[in-house]
């Protein structure tokens, strides 16, 4: 992660404030499915060393919003809990010190496999929609996600901004501090 020592107070912290802003983030904005919870994943398998804290983060914020929003086929709730995890396994493919465009690609892998494999199971589960068991019926069923994909890929790539830009502010005011501190 980084060669800067992170107290425990600090992580607590940034564990708080990441499931804050995921579960929050699933009740504001004008678009559908522009939340948090994936960067905030993908961040927190960044981040905390302990991979069980990480998975923690997305794990909370969407009980603690699906506690309000309301519960729905546990099947397909396995599926988007399952999906939404998967951000914190991407863990070595960003690397120690990761670029924009290693964030950015990991940001998009999420959003897309998210709308891959949910909706596959939308229309597997059947879950009432009525979609037909065949080509036509998967193709219509992630036709009519499409709308739902545009605000998950811009919340996967906005707030996986906010959280890893805020990471690399920190990350050189702490490294200013620790040098002034040296220095004194």
């Amino acid at each position: 992660m980084s060669e800067l020592r992170i107290s425990k107070s600090i992580e607590a912290v940034v564990f708080v404030a990441l499931v804050a802003i995921a579960a929050g983030s699933r009740f504001v904005g004008a678009e559908a499915n522009f939340a948090a919870v994936s960067a905030a994943a993908l961040f927190a398998g960044f981040f905390f060393k302990n991979r069980l804290l990480a998975l923690c983060v997305p794990m909370l914020a969407m009980l603690a919003s699906d506690l309000v929003h309301g519960f729905y086929h546990p099947g397909l709730m396995a599926i988007v809990y399952a999906m939404l995890a998967m951000p914190v396994l991407m863990r070595s493919v960003l690397g120690a010190n990761p670029g924009v465009t290693r964030i950015a690609a990991c940001a998009m892998f999420s959003s897309v496999s998210f709308f891959l494999v949910t909706n596959f199971g939308v229309w597997a589960m059947g879950d009432g929609v009525g979609y037909a068991k065949d080509v036509s019926g998967l193709l219509a069923c992630y036709a009519a996600a499409l709308p739902f994909f545009r605000g998950t890929f811009a919340g996967d790539l906005v707030y996986s901004g906010v959280f890893f830009g805020a990471y690399a502010l920190a990350r050189v005011a702490m490294t200013r501090r620790s040098v002034a501190v040296a220095a004194a």
